[in-house]
């Protein structure tokens, strides 16, 4: 009888002990923890565009970065790409970007899966000519949380419908144009 009873009262006292920490824990991570923020990240193209005429994208994207929490899964994604290759800035192809994400996990490590919508710039030096193409996304990333930071590294496929001869002035006819973007960056949560 008097095991049984030490049993009992290690037991009551493990539960009140885990319903007493774990619940103000449980709080204060949806207080202190929002996913709405703003940051900056560096984006690196792995474009999959014609050969002939030959084109380019940029040779790295420097993006500001907002984001808004719908709710406790979904986040709403803006991004404001500035587009730079080996002759600097260029402001005419500076591009924006919107996805919504599905959050799979809490912090402090979060994985997110979502698609988007956006304009991908392009540059053709043989006609020459630059412009928009209206791209759609898919993409992937994990987010490391640590207080009010958060680092994340970022995979995006984006897929051209829109012709490449609006750009290129010609005829051509390519396959579907698409690229790889990685990007690696930080968010401020607030």
């Amino acid at each position: 009888m008097q095991h049984t009873n030490m049993r009992l009262m290690v037991t009551l006292v493990g539960l009140f002990t885990v319903v007493l920490f774990s619940s103000p824990a449980v709080a204060q991570d949806e207080f202190f923890n929002p996913q709405r923020g703003i940051g900056l990240s560096i984006s690196f193209p792995f474009a999959f565009l014609p050969a002939v005429p030959l084109t380019t994208s940029s040779t790295f994207f420097l993006n500001l970065v907002a984001q808004g929490q719908l709710n406790q899964q979904l986040v709403n994604q803006l991004e404001l790409r500035f587009f730079f290759d080996s002759l600097g800035f260029q402001t005419a192809l500076t591009s924006l970007r919107e996805s919504m994400l599905v959050l799979f996990s809490s912090s402090p490590a979060v994985f997110y899966l979502g698609s988007g919508i956006g304009a991908f710039p392009i540059r053709v030096p043989a006609v020459p000519s630059d412009g928009l193409l209206l791209s759609f996304l898919l993409r992937a990333g994990f987010e490391v949380q640590v207080a009010s930071f958060g680092l994340f590294l970022d995979v995006s496929y984006e897929t051209m419908p829109q012709p490449f001869a609006d750009i290129a002035g010609g005829t051509f006819s390519p396959a579907t144009i698409s690229a790889l973007l990685l990007s690696f960056g930080v968010l401020i949560h607030f």
